[in-house]
């Protein structure tokens, strides 16, 4: 009888200890609705790409950084939400929104990942899923967000930056540094 509940003693304890509380942050991003910001740009850094900015739609007293993973597989681009960084309480400042902020997550993906054609566009935060399309072509991009309560965009279509601009930033940057 005294093994049989010290087995018992041990099994509740390991059961205590092995389960964790899930991420407040995780929680917050399934439990609010994303709006997307996009655009093309270039960097030099990474040259030609698409700019992918989400931010919680609804302002909080706390304050998250979404960190997303991307992963293109054929004409079906997957992005993931994999952590979320807890930055604190949001900064006070005067005005309507007081001591509220919204939080937020990029993703840049080079234009060379993307080539012309539509893709499947997935934005997933555990169980909430969206597939939306993004058509891209020459002059522009247009992603089709179908109505739902998770995800949103007041941008249906962006444009190429100018294939030159990345070397226009580098002579200018060049011309500074050689003064």
């Amino acid at each position: 009888m005294k093994r049989a509940l010290h087995f018992l003693l041990i099994i509740a304890v390991s059961l205590t200890i092995s389960c964790k509380e899930r991420d407040p942050g995780l929680r917050f991003a399934e439990n609010t609705e994303l709006s997307l910001y996009w655009h093309h740009t270039a960097r030099l850094d990474k040259g030609r790409c698409l700019l992918l900015s989400f931010m919680s739609a609804k302002a909080q007293r706390d304050e998250f950084e979404f960190k997303f993973d991307y992963k293109i597989q054929g004409q079906e681009i997957l992005i993931k939400l994999r952590e979320t960084v807890s930055k604190g309480k949001c900064q006070h400042y005067s005005g309507p929104w007081d001591d509220e902020c919204t939080s937020r997550g990029d993703i840049l993906i080079p234009e060379n990942e993307i080539p012309q054609g539509q893709y499947k566009f997935i934005v997933q935060v555990d169980d909430q899923k969206v597939i939306s399309t993004l058509d891209i072509d020459a002059e522009k991009y247009t992603l089709q967000i179908p109505a739902n309560d998770f995800l949103n965009s007041n941008i249906t279509t962006v444009y190429p930056a100018p294939k030159n601009l990345i070397l226009v930033q580098l002579v200018t940057w060049e011309r500074k540094m050689r003064i």
